[in-house]
């Protein structure tokens, strides 16, 4: 194993969807539709809330139904290769991608109002740094939508892991438990260990 300090190098990267243009590793789309719930906690039984998924209203009572599909999908754009400059310009393996998880919330701007595509000009709106379909996003109705966007930036980070040629990978842990790939955020204090098992491969970032 390696352990590396180094900069993760963010590239111009773009949701074609919407012509979301931001630098970063990875960028991330969320989209939410305000929905009715079931909520055992009320007297009626029910509430509305935002929800990142179909919530299925089979079996709700009438006035209580949502809309059956979203109207976007979630989306993860990830800049390929994602590359470390440390000694030399190394590449870190695209299972590590999903482990990137230091997101920072890019708001909507006006000016990403004016690159949206022709089909979607004038149905969304930016409001408190969303793109949002409604409206009143303080008040809103079943069926509005709002969608954010959230960016791993480019970082100073330091990695521990195995360098096979010019690209860190994930490593096999022996039996002592010994051999895991690691990466933290220098700077910063670790207050969650992020685990993941997949192949008998194992990694541990720190942030």
């Amino acid at each position: 194993m390696v352990h590396i300090a180094g900069m993760l190098k963010g590239v111009d990267l773009n949701d074609e969807e919407f012509q979301f243009l931001r630098e970063g590793v990875v960028l991330r789309r969320s989209v939410e539709m305000f929905q009715w719930d079931r909520d055992r906690t009320s007297k009626e039984g029910f509430r509305r809330r935002w929800a990142v998924t179909v919530i299925d209203s089979k079996g709700f009572p009438r006035g209580k139904l949502n809309p059956l599909v979203m109207p976007f999908a979630n989306h993860t754009q990830t800049s390929l290769p994602i590359r470390l400059e440390g000694l030399g310009m190394l590449r870190l393996d695209t299972s590590l991608a999903p482990l990137l998880t230091f997101y920072q919330r890019e708001p909507v701007l006006d000016a990403d109002l004016e690159r949206l595509p022709s089909d979607l000009q004038g149905t969304l709106r930016v409001t408190d740094g969303y793109f949002f379909r409604g409206r009143d996003m303080q008040h809103p109705s079943v069926g509005d939508v709002r969608v954010s966007f959230y960016v791993v930036p480019g970082a100073d980070v330091s990695v521990i892991a195995k360098l096979r040629g010019r690209t860190l990978e994930t490593c096999v842990p022996n039996t002592a438990g010994r051999g895991a790939g690691r990466m933290r955020r220098p700077g910063t204090h670790i207050h969650t260990h992020t685990h993941l098992h997949k192949h008998n491969t194992y990694v541990r970032i720190m942030t």
